[in-house]
């Protein structure tokens, strides 16, 4: 992204993983209970430094993955309108699913084979509009829920490139 947009600043927020059993734990917490983790917490933080250094007519891109969406749905709970409103989300292989109304738009990716994206069924119903399925890349493995996979790849180039022509 930073070869695509040099002059334009990126951050990165990373929730690392802890293994599987305590990753479904934090997603539970998360997804279910509502419950604030560090990295929602440092979204947070940048999402109002960007609003409040920011003229109003721009906006923020986002891009979360997996157990990253539940973090960032939850954030933006948080969030005032006027802020949520400059905020733009792709989310891919979604752990869970993000309104439309806590945001200025939503794109949630998955790939055809991910089992992740179908865990929160009552999400996914409510938000069943702003899903894009895509066929796994011939390179793909398993059930094709990595960040880096190729599947990914053009959509991610796509929305990218239409997000800095705004």
């Amino acid at each position: 992204m930073s070869k695509r947009a040099p002059l334009r600043r990126h951050i990165g927020v990373h929730s690392p993983t802890h293994g599987l059993t305590i990753d479904a734990i934090c997603y539970v917490n998360s997804t279910w209970r509502g419950i604030i983790y560090e990295a929602g917490r440092e979204l947070y933080k940048i999402a109002k430094d960007f609003h409040k250094n920011n003229s109003p007519e721009n906006s923020i891109l986002l891009i979360p993955h997996s157990r990253g969406c539940s973090y960032v749905n939850n954030f933006l709970q948080w969030c005032p309108e006027e802020l949520r409103k400059r905020i733009d989300l792709r989310a891919y292989a979604p752990g869970a699913f993000i309104e439309s109304n806590v945001c200025r738009s939503i794109i949630h990716y998955e790939s055809k084979w991910d089992i992740v994206p179908h865990i929160d069924q009552a999400g996914r119903k409510r938000c069943q509009d702003t899903i894009v399925t895509l066929q796994p890349h011939p390179t793909a493995w398993g059930i094709d829920h990595e960040f880096n996979s190729q599947t990914y790849v053009k959509s991610l180039k796509e929305d990218f490139d239409n997000y800095l022509s705004q």
